[in-house]
């Protein structure tokens, strides 16, 4: 028995003189169909991949075998087709060597990080996907999935076809679209198998800020405040803000503060 293209192994079988296929994940046995010869013995087969048929020496031709012949079996009918006679001559052993062309699919980035980015920007990233086989290669899909996949695009059209000893480049861009990490994956699918290539981003807010320092945060809120008082306007912090401040400060504490300080009416406070 050997294995044909479709998956399945096929086998004559000496008692029916019929040509079988068997399922190798069930064991299920099917006929093709009738071999047309009278067959004596367990007969090697072995199946061609350039050619696409199923070959054999047979032995045949009553207790002593006079007969060989060399042909194929049809693997949808199962009738055997010579192709020479081999007279009276025994074979026991027939292998054709012939290894079918496939495809190999590598990538040269399986898992990327694309770092930490601005909420409003985006950054890209380019993948290559190489066909390293004797077949060539098909890219059926590239889907994104995972938790964030909408804020992920690539540029690649599918179907794809790589020929051997080619290459491939797409470039997925990272667009987000909240705070905080970012994750997806994309789903390749093709006549290799199925591959995932995994993302990840970062999106933050730089907000413009003015530091300011503890000694500055309290005369600044002191000045206006009184001031305020003095001018019966509406106030920017209240008295606890003050003592908030001045209690941050008199701790000994160093740190940097942002505050905004608005005027509601038209003259300047100062």
């Amino acid at each position: 028995m050997d294995f044909a293209e479709d998956g399945f192994l096929y086998g004559p079988g000496i008692i029916s003189d019929k040509l079988y296929r068997i399922d190798p994940n069930t064991a299920t046995t099917t006929e093709v169909g009738d071999l047309g010869i009278n067959i004596n013995s367990g007969q090697d087969v072995s199946y061609d991949f350039d050619s696409h048929q199923l070959y054999t020496i047979t032995c045949s031709g009553g207790f002593f075998w006079s007969e060989s012949k060399f042909g194929t079996y049809d693997l949808t009918t199962g009738a055997f087709t010579e192709i020479q006679d081999m007279g009276g001559d025994q074979y026991a052993v027939f292998v054709i060597t012939n290894t079918p062309s496939m495809p190999v699919y590598a990538i040269d980035i399986d898992n990327y990080d694309f770092g930490v980015i601005d909420l409003a920007a985006t950054a890209t990233q380019d993948f290559t996907i190489s066909n390293t086989g004797d077949a060539d290669l098909v890219i059926n899909s590239m889907t994104l999935s995972g938790t964030n996949a909408a804020e992920f695009t690539h540029n690649a059209a599918m179907p794809l076809t790589i020929a051997p000893g080619n290459s491939h480049t797409f470039t997925v861009t990272f667009d987000p679209a909240g705070l905080g990490w970012r994750y997806a994956q994309i789903d390749i699918a093709s006549n290799d198998g199925n591959h995932t290539v995994t993302l990840k981003g970062a999106a933050t807010s730089n907000i413009p800020t003015i530091p300011v320092s503890n000694w500055a945060i309290i005369l600044g809120v002191a000045l206006i405040y009184f001031r305020k008082i003095k001018h019966k306007e509406r106030l920017v912090s209240d008295l606890t803000d003050f003592k908030n401040l001045s209690g941050l400060f008199l701790s000994g504490l160093s740190a940097i503060n942002t505050f905004t300080l608005t005027n509601y009416r038209i003259n300047i406070l100062l």
